[in-house]
């Protein structure tokens, strides 16, 4: 069995670590998988390999179809390109998308009309097209989503991570019933590698600070969060060095937050950027510290889900629910105030103790919840998706 793990990229290390994950366990569940993924700027050639996975060739759509026109092409010509590798649509038995965020009107039309043209193509086939656990919308109507919501029907299974994904996509008319579901993010229960070195020692000493160059983007809607986002993590770097830890800024994104996370870090006499490759080392840093403000999605589920005290700041709808699910709202900080983050920040100094027993309470849940999502998973990889 071939399965395409499609979103998942090199750079953003969730992303990476969404891709680790899932061939670590599907390995284990189906002894014999083979996995591909498609190159990009964010996945080179060199990458994938190293991997392990093979290239899945794609053109793009501008040149005419090219994946439709795969299933047409011999036998023979595409065993030659597995001779190097390579595989196209036609090889694939499934495809996985974790694509985290990825599909809604804020995105544009491109990736829901092209992933439409996929899941009708697969399903014909009687290929799986399995959405892993990840936000979507809010929808805003027109064609794409029409066309979106169609081909969801056909889709083998759509997990959505938060209720408002979920309603989002039970409300778009004519969307997915049977096959739609809710869990919670799937890395949550990932192995992490001990942070512990001689280079870069943490400890329940250290508070991290993981900025987010979205908070100051366009798609962030909220026009106070861009104008005094900086201010704000300066504030939570100022508190957390009063109250006795040793702040330190890490880069969880790699060369998009790399000027924030200089900026914040000179401003606040922190010292040089933490940055880290492999994201399985990246989580095992995160939950060796002592507390975690942050603004990546992915670090944050590090730090709850290793009962790390966290303090969150959001520009979209996934971080409220993210805390909602580890029963610690009150630590996202939905307003840019920066004397209400410093009230956070003494509050999770405080309450330690209480925080990392809670948070441990509710990984049991959410660890269960995740492995009923893995069952899921498996028994649509071995069954038809409808082509009805």
């Amino acid at each position: 069995m071939i399965v395409e793990i499609k979103g998942v990229q090199f750079v953003n290390k969730g992303a990476e670590l969404m891709l680790r994950v899932i061939v670590d366990r599907l390995s284990t569940l189906l002894p014999g998988i083979e996995f591909a993924i498609a190159p990009g700027p964010n996945s080179p050639y060199e990458k994938i390999i190293k991997a392990g996975a093979l290239l899945r060739l794609r053109v793009s759509a501008s040149l005419g179809g090219f994946d439709r026109l795969t299933y047409f092409v011999p036998r023979r010509a595409r065993l030659l390109l597995r001779r190097y590798g390579t595989v196209v649509e036609s090889d694939l038995d499934g495809v996985i998308d974790a694509s985290g965020y990825a599909y809604g009107s804020i995105w544009g039309d491109h990736s829901m009309i092209q992933t439409a043209r996929e899941i009708e193509r697969f399903a014909i086939r009687g290929k799986p097209y399995i959405f892993m656990p990840q936000a979507f919308g809010p929808f805003s109507g027109g064609p794409a989503v029409t066309q979106f919501a169609a081909a969801l029907r056909r889709a083998a299974l759509v997990c959505a991570r938060d209720p408002d994904s979920q309603r989002a996509l039970a409300e778009l008319p004519g969307g997915p019933s049977s096959t739609l579901r809710s869990y919670p993010d799937f890395t949550t229960t990932a192995d992490s590698r001990s942070s512990q070195s001689e280079r870069r020692p943490i400890d329940k000493k250290i508070a991290l600070i993981v900025p987010n160059v979205e908070m100051i983007g366009s798609r962030n809607t909220a026009d106070d969060w861009r104008t005094r986002y900086f201010e704000v993590m300066s504030a939570a770097c100022d508190e957390a060095a009063k109250l006795g830890y040793t702040v330190r800024v890490l880069n969880h994104e790699g060369p998009r937050d790399q000027d924030l996370c200089d900026r914040l870090a000179a401003a606040a006499g922190l010292g040089s950027v933490i940055a880290e490759s492999d994201p399985l080392a990246l989580r095992g840093l995160i939950g060796a510290a002592g507390l975690l403000i942050g603004s990546r999605f992915h670090a944050l589920v590090a730090g709850l889900s290793q009962a790390v005290p966290c303090i969150g700041t959001s520009w979209s709808h996934k971080y409220r629910h993210l805390f909602a699910d580890y029963g610690v709202e009150p630590m996202l900080l939905i307003e840019p105030d920066a004397i209400a983050m410093r009230r956070l920040v003494r509050q999770a100094a405080t309450d330690t103790v209480v925080l990392r027993e809670a948070l441990l309470a509710r990984q049991t849940t959410i660890a269960a919840r995740t492995e009923e999502m893995w069952r899921e998973v498996l028994a649509a990889l071995r069954r038809p998706s409808t082509s009805q």
